[in-house]
């Protein structure tokens, strides 16, 4: 009643105006929206698991393709090489080793030893910064028994991943790769198997790994494969028997999921959510999927909903900073999520459309990585600025180079470069790397060669970088930006106001 006499009498001050103000506009809003916000909490609750899942399966789906993709095209190349006369001969221990040491300057990413095995003999070589070492006897009956598995089985469509408890370093994980492959001069089948280590991989999916997270084939009598911690702490790839996966598995295996849609699923009355989407590996039918409970998606929801009424009722301003603190903390991931798809994952038809369509702020073309079409012979000059281009991509939004295509998008290939082989073209493209952006650079970017019509080209897939890549060059660091579809060096100011917002 107090407060009905207090609005009916005339304001005396601007105090009382704005007292009024708030009594009639501020609080019945913020009462308003407290109430909307309850309310919405139940009726958004679907949509609200369905996008926070699908990122989160999203997130983990990249990272394991960008794990796994790699090694899948590694081991199926050196299998390829040992079917294939006179390629690789396990008899022929210093040709493999010098071949290796060659082959992992640019591939066999994350792989510390490449083992053979015959019905008798374990034989690794393994992989360091210089190169490949010589080969060893390994005398591990865990490690024999493994690879005598794959050898038994006589598979050559078929890969086996083992645990990895092969590693002596308790602070490092592992697992093992193999297949077969029969030499076409002796007819003698040997399992070729690659140590890989995982330790930052899994450290990378750890809080999905909280969760359940699988990986899935469309292939008949393939069970899921779960990520898991083991009795040891150490991280794991092991077939489930968890009945929930199972059982999610097949309702997969019939039909009854939309695609890659997340959906809500029932298991021994308790609701769940669950994603599944494909991965993107050449010629391999694998999907990721992820489970969380609909009770810690309720949760999440009522308290992101509760947090913001709070915030509204004490003060605009208060959110509007808690938005501007979080997005200078989190927009690099932000932006990296939202990137179009790599060229490298697309087939043909699609590359050719993009290049087409022409050059842009995330795609540029180079004829040739060192060739002069003009004088006609090498020139640092054109290395230079391919290298130019990737370290303008990595300090921006991401792009991707591509190698043997003009300007006008008109294919030349590299061979225009006159290397002898392709092996040796991306051998002299990774020293350019190593030389002028750096080791520390190599994770934000993969590279590969593509078979066209027109020609082989290199395509150079960058991400934005989580620290500046500087160009090293002629005793000199400079520092490169995209800026639309072109490259621009930036002045020591302005790299360093440039580096201080961004990174």
């Amino acid at each position: 009643m107090q407060i009905l006499t207090f609005l009916k009498t005339p304001a005396k001050n601007i105090e009382q105006k704005m007292f009024r103000v708030a009594l009639l506009v501020v609080l019945p809003f913020m009462a308003i929206l407290t109430i909307v916000s309850f309310v919405n909490i139940a009726a958004t609750k679907t949509k609200f698991a369905k996008d926070k899942i699908h990122t989160q399966s999203g997130n983990a789906n990249k990272r394991i393709a960008l794990f796994f993709g790699p090694l899948f095209r590694d081991i199926l190349y050196l299998q390829a090489r040992g079917n294939a006369e006179k390629q690789m001969d396990p008899k022929n221990q210093e040709d493999i080793r010098d071949f290796l040491g060659c082959f992992s300057s640019f591939y066999l990413q994350n792989v510390n030893q490449v083992l053979f095995r015959d019905s008798e003999v374990t034989t690794a070589y393994t992989l360091n910064a210089d190169g490949c070492t010589d080969p060893e006897k390994i005398t591990g009956e865990r490690c024999s028994q493994l690879l005598d598995k794959t050898l038994k089985k006589a598979d050559p469509n078929k890969i086996d991943w083992h645990p990895g408890d092969l590693n002596s370093d308790d602070n490092k994980s592992t697992i093992l790769a193999a297949t077969v492959f029969q030499n076409p001069k002796s007819h003698k089948s040997y399992a070729i198997a690659l140590n890989i280590d995982t330790t930052d991989f899994f450290a990378g999916l750890e809080k999905h790994m909280v969760a359940r997270l699988f990986l899935m084939s469309e292939l008949p009598e393939r069970l899921p494969q779960q990520f898991l911690l083991t009795d040891g702490g150490k991280p794991d790839i092991e077939e489930t028997n968890d009945p929930l996966i199972l059982a999610v598995f097949a309702q997969w295996k019939s039909g009854k999921t939309n695609g890659d849609e997340a959906f809500r699923f029932i298991f021994d009355g308790n609701p769940w959510w669950v994603s599944i989407r494909p991965l993107q590996i050449k010629n391999k039918h694998l999907y990721s999927g992820l489970i969380i409970p609909e009770s810690k998606m309720i949760a999440d929801t009522r308290k992101g909903r509760l947090s913001f009424t709070w915030f509204l009722s004490i003060s605009f301003g208060l959110v509007l900073l808690a938005t501007v603190f979080l997005w200078r903390r989190h927009h690099h991931d932000i932006k990296q999520s939202a990137l179009p798809p790599a060229l490298n994952d697309m087939d043909n038809d699609e590359l050719l459309k993009q290049i087409a369509a022409g050059e842009n702020d995330r795609l540029e073309f180079k004829s040739t990585l060192r060739w002069n079409l003009r004088s006609n012979k090498p020139d640092k000059a054109m290395e230079i600025a391919c290298m130019k281009t990737m370290a303008a991509f990595l300090n921006s939004e991401g792009g991707t180079l591509l190698v043997g295509v003009e300007d006008d998008g008109n294919i030349i290939g590299i061979d225009t470069d006159r290397f002898p082989n392709e092996d040796k073209f991306l051998l002299h493209f990774n020293n350019l790397i190593n030389q002028h952006l750096g080791l520390e650079s190599v994770g934000s970017f993969s590279f590969d060669a593509k078979h066209l019509d027109g020609g082989d080209i290199l395509i150079v897939d960058c991400l934005p970088s989580t620290a500046p890549v500087y160009l090293r060059y002629d005793r000199r660091e400079d520092f490169y930006v995209r800026v639309g579809p072109g490259t621009r060096s930036l002045t020591t100011s302005e790299a360093l106001e440039y580096t201080r917002s961004r990174f």
